[in-house]
C-alpha cells in the first residue's frame, strides 16, 4: 500500500486497490463522537454535516451501518487503538523525529518494541515472577 499523503484512511484509490486484493477494508467515513465524557465545557453549535460526493464512501458508509461490520470496526477499541493511545500519552511518541521512510520506520520498530518490552515487564508483574 503507498502512502497517503495526508488523506488520512480516506482514500478511495487505497481502498480499491485493498479490496481489490481481498482484504475486507472498514473506513471511518465521519468524525466520531469528538467528546470526551468528563468533557463539562458547554456543547458546541451543531454544525450540518458534509455532503459526501464519493460513490465508495457512501457505499462504506451504508456497510458500516450493518450489524457484522459494524462490530468489527468496533474491535478496532480493543484491540489497535489502546496500543496507540499508551504509545502517545504514557510514553511521549507524538511525532517521528527522524526523516524519510526509512528513519521512520526504524524510529516506529523502537517505538514498538519499547511498547512490547513494557508490557511484557507489567505482565510477569502480574503474574508474580
Amino acid at each position: 500500500m503507498g502512502r497517503l499523503h495526508g488523506q488520512g484512511y480516506a482514500n478511495g484509490v487505497e481502498v480499491a486497490a485493498l479490496q481489490g486484493r481481498g482484504v475486507e477494508v472498514l473506513v471511518a467515513t465521519g468524525a466520531e463522537g469528538g467528546r470526551c465524557r468528563h468533557d463539562f465545557r458547554p456543547e458546541p453549535a451543531p454544525r450540518p454535516s458534509p455532503t459526501m460526493r464519493s460513490t465508495w464512501m457512501l457505499a462504506m458508509r451504508a456497510r458500516l451501518q450493518q450489524p457484522g461490520p459494524q462490530a468489527k470496526y468496533r474491535l478496532r477499541k480493543q484491540t489497535v487503538e489502546p496500543v496507540f493511545g499508551v504509545l502517545k500519552r504514557t510514553m511521549g511518541f507524538t511525532h517521528f523525529r527522524l526523516r524519510g521512510f526509512a528513519g521512520a520506520e526504524i524510529e516506529w520498530q523502537l517505538a514498538t518494541l519499547a511498547y512490547n518490552c513494557r508490557r511484557l515487564h507489567r505482565l510477569q508483574a502480574l503474574a508474580g515472577t
